[in-house]
C-alpha cells in the first residue's frame, strides 16, 4: 500500500492528488489480481457455469495453470482459460458421464423460462372496435379476451385511419368479450369561422402561437388538415387561418398530435382517427406481462 498522502497529494485541487489516487487504486487492483487465490476462485466459477458443478482437483489445477500463465507469460488470459475449460479431458470424455458427481443443473431462472418457451403462443383472436366522437374506443372480441380491468394492452392497427398503435393502460372490461380504452392525443370542441379566421373553443388546449395541430371537422365547410396556431385568446380559445372563407358555427373534432418543438422549427406528426367507425380486428392476447393485440383494418 502507498504511504499516507502528504502536502499537495492531499489537496483535491492539485493534479498530484489525482496521480496519488490513481496509484493507490492501481496498487489495490494489482494486489487483488496477483493474489494466489484469485485463479482457483475464478476458474472454479467458470467450470461450474460451463461444464460441471463439482470439478475434480486435477481438472481445476490444469485450468488454473493456464490462468497463471497462458504460455507467453501473460496472467489472466481469459481466451486461454475458457479454451482450457472446454477442451479438457474431463469436459469432453464420455467416461465422466457415469460419475454421479459430474454435470450441472440448470439455473432456476433458465429452468422456469424453459417451461414457458415450450408452451405455444395463443392463437390470434378476431374482434371489432368502435369509436363515437370521443377518445373512448370499445373493442368487442369474437372469443373471450381474458383481460381484467386495469390491465395494459397493446393495440396494433394496420392502417393510418385507426388510433395509434401503442400500449394502452388501464383498460376497462365490460364483459368477457368487450373492453374499452382511452385514446390519447385527441380532444373535442366547437369552432366558428369568419372569413379565413377559424376560432376553436377547446377547454385546456395547452397550445401556443406557432404550434401545429391537425383539425378534423365533422360537419360544416372547413377543410381538414394541418393548421398553425395564429393566436391564443385564452386557455380555452385559439384561432387558426383557413385557406377559404366560410361562415360556420358547428361542432368539430380537434386532434393535437405528436407535437415536436425545436428552436428552428415546429413539426407535427399527423394522425387521422375515424369517428363512429367499426372495423374488423385481429388480436393476439398473452396472459403474461402486457397483453398484446394486433388489429388490422379491413
Amino acid at each position: 500500500m502507498l504511504p499516507a498522502a502528504q502536502g499537495t497529494q492531499a489537496d483535491p485541487a492539485s493534479t498530484n492528488f489525482d496521480a496519488y489516487c490513481s496509484q493507490d487504486l492501481e496498487r489495490a487492483l494489482d494486489s487483488i489480481f496477483y493474489n494466489e487465490n484469485l485463479g482457483p476462485f475464478i476458474c472454479r466459477q467458470l467450470i461450474q457455469r460451463m461444464v460441471t458443478s463439482h470439478p475434480s482437483r486435477d481438472y481445476l489445477y490444469r485450468v488454473v495453470q493456464k490462468f497463471n500463465d497462458n504460455g507467453a507469460g501473460v496472467r489472466g488470459d481469459m481466451r486461454t482459460v475458457i479454451k482450457a475449460i472446454l477442451l479438457d479431458y474431463e469436459a469432453r470424455s464420455t467416461n465422466t458421464l457415469a460419475l454421479p458427481t459430474f454435470g450441472k443443473q440448470r439455473e432456476p431462472l433458465l429452468r422456469a423460462t424453459a417451461i414457458a418457451r415450450a408452451l405455444p403462443a395463443p392463437a390470434p383472436l378476431t374482434g371489432r372496435y368502435k369509436q363515437n366522437n370521443s377518445p373512448r374506443v370499445t373493442v368487442t372480441t369474437a372469443r373471450p379476451h381474458r383481460l381484467s380491468s386495469s390491465d395494459d394492452v397493446f393495440l396494433s392497427f394496420s392502417t393510418r385511419s385507426g388510433p395509434a398503435s401503442q400500449i394502452y393502460n388501464n383498460v376497462s372490461v365490460s364483459n368477457a368479450n368487450t373492453f374499452t380504452i382511452n385514446v390519447g392525443g385527441a380532444s373535442f370542441g366547437t369552432y366558428g369561422q369568419s372569413a379565413t379566421t377559424i376560432t376553436v373553443t377547446n377547454s385546456g388546449h395547452g397550445l401556443s402561437v406557432g404550434h401545429q395541430i391537425y383539425l378534423t371537422f365533422t360537419s360544416g365547410g372547413a377543410p381538414n388538415g394541418t393548421y398553425t396556431v395564429a393566436a391564443v385568446l385564452s386557455s380555452s380559445v385559439f384561432t387558426v387561418t383557413a385557406t377559404a372563407s366560410a361562415v360556420e358555427n358547428v361542432r368539430s373534432t380537434v386532434y393535437t398530435l405528436a407535437l415536436t418543438i425545436t428552436r428552428s422549427a415546429i413539426t407535427a406528426c399527423e394522425r387521422r382517427t375515424r369517428s363512429a367507425s367499426t372495423v374488423t380486428a385481429m388480436m393476439t392476447i398473452r396472459r403474461d406481462a402486457v397483453r398484446r393485440i394486433n388489429i388490422p383494418l379491413k
